[in-house]
């Protein structure tokens, strides 16, 4: 058995209305892939970097320019999907299992490999690293940026938003976990979790509120049951910083969705989502928001709606 600690990093459609929907809804295409392998012993023995040219969204959007420091030219450098992801697959050999920092790498991959008509019955399990972080360091629910959590253990990243580079650091954190115990654990500690489907944190600042609420990719998320991407709508205060909205699939699975926003400078916001499984408990907290909403609707601005 071998760990493959991978990242990717994934270009995004300028406009919604020029996102692809089918044969998937493709939030991301990838445009590298980095991946450490670790051995038995959990020692690095070699590396993965690969960059890919994308078919679909060919023009950089904004927020992934200014992240990745990569231009439209340096996308075309890139090799075709199905040659990477068959160089990647050889690489990984016969006998492994992925590691990954959050869900959403997975999540896109699999996106882009039903894209390019690649069976995904063979996959691999993924682990998210996240979940045994926090239940081994720092004994919360919260979710930890990768820098944010290796900055809790004493060691600094290597440059961020490059694939590789991101993988190299993930690979670090990993000599502060007692990964073998973590992941015989796994889901056990995932089922702790108090019901968290989803826990994303946007890295890049919103004017205000109601610039984020705009924002598709803030008020959706993927179902992990079907697939199908959810929408929150009719969002209620919470407290100030705090909204909620309830939200379903298709096949019936309910999810209370939570947008946690905090102040930085300039007047800006970041957005964290939450996504949790509905229970009886939170359903109670949303209508106790909703009554909470109308009753002050007489003297203040109504909660969101959008």
């Amino acid at each position: 058995m071998e760990y493959i600690v991978m990242d990717m990093e994934w270009n995004q459609a300028l406009t919604f209305s020029e996102m692809v929907k089918d044969p998937v809804f493709l939030t991301g295409e990838i445009i590298q892939i980095g991946a450490i392998k670790l051995n038995q012993t959990l020692e690095v023995v070699d590396s993965f970097n690969e960059q890919i040219a994308p078919q679909y969204y060919t023009e950089l959007h904004p927020k992934v320019a200014e992240i990745t420091k990569l231009s439209n030219r340096d996308l075309q450098k890139g090799k075709g999907f199905h040659t990477v992801f068959n160089s990647f697959c050889d690489w990984c050999g016969d006998d492994f299992v992925f590691l990954a920092w959050g869900t959403e790498d997975l999540r896109i991959l699999r996106k882009n490999m039903d894209l390019h008509n690649i069976d995904t019955s063979f996959m691999p399990p993924c682990f998210n690293l996240q979940n045994i972080f926090v239940d081994q360091v720092t004994h919360d629910t919260k979710q930890y940026a990768l820098a944010n959590a290796l900055a809790i253990v004493g060691e600094v990243p290597f440059d961020s938003h490059d694939a590789l580079n991101d993988a190299r650091s993930t690979a670090l954190l990993c000599t502060h976990l007692d990964l073998i115990r973590g992941l015989n654990e796994y889901k056990e500690t995932v089922e702790n979790r108090n019901g968290i489907v989803e826990s994303y944190e946007f890295e890049e600042p919103y004017a205000d509120i109601g610039d984020a609420l705009s924002d598709d990719y803030v008020v959706s998320f993927e179902c992990p049951h079907c697939g199908e991407i959810v929408w929150g709508e009719n969002w209620i205060r919470k407290t100030g910083t705090n909204l909620l909205s309830l939200s379903q699939c298709s096949d019936g699975q309910e999810y209370l969705i939570s947008l946690k926003f905090r102040p930085i400078a300039e007047n800006k916001v970041v957005v964290k989502r939450l996504v949790y499984a509905l229970t009886d408990e939170l359903r109670t907290d949303y209508q106790q928001c909703m009554e909470q909403a109308a009753a002050w609707s007489k003297y203040v601005i109504p909660a969101y709606s959008f």
